[in-house]
């Protein structure tokens, strides 16, 4: 993968580096702006699912729709609430 250069505030870098060894145990830079942007990836997905919920007639859509391949492409795999159980209401 090629690198590039990105112009940050000094003020930004340093919050990002904080980050980077407050909560990811100190990875470069980089791998700190990979995990954020993954986490805000996730937290959207989320954020649809629950838009999602809200309405009851599209959601039982989705979930009459999914289970269709849930039971043929899930076997042997865990259960989807145990990938991610921060998540679990």
């Amino acid at each position: 993968m090629a690198t590039t250069t990105m112009q940050l505030d000094s003020g930004l870098r340093d919050e990002l580096a904080e980050i980077a060894r407050r909560d990811f145990a100190g990875v470069p830079l980089a791998e700190a702006l990979r995990r954020l942007i993954r986490e805000h990836q996730v937290n959207k997905i989320m954020t649809r699912y629950a838009e999602l919920q809200s309405d009851q007639q599209e959601w039982a859509r989705y979930r009459a729709e999914t289970s269709l391949t849930d039971n043929t492409a899930g076997d042997g795999m865990p259960p989807r609430r145990d990938e991610y159980p921060e998540y679990n209401e």
